[in-house]
């Protein structure tokens, strides 16, 4: 399970500038793993968000921590790393 933060923005921020600004106020547990932007969100005829319609992420969170990743050492490490 991840968290998944869908937006819609004025501007277009990446995902490193959202993190930034998340970490300081939120703990790191909270910080979503993937941001998704949108041009509207989705709503039901009642005016709250569908859910249901809201797009699946079809892609992989790019890493949190690019800079901490150590590159396997190991012919286990790479099995690991790969699968």
């Amino acid at each position: 399970r991840r968290l998944l933060a869908y937006l819609v923005t004025d501007t277009p921020l990446t995902p490193s500038q959202l993190r930034t600004h998340l970490a300081a106020t939120l703990p790191d547990h909270m910080i979503p793993a993937l941001y998704i932007p949108l041009d509207r969100l989705p709503l039901t005829p009642s005016g709250k968000v569908d859910r249901r319609a809201l797009p699946q992420p079809d892609t992989q969170p790019e890493p949190t921590n690019t800079a901490e990743r150590t590159p396997p050492r190991t012919p286990t490490e790479h099995l690991l790393a790969t699968t």
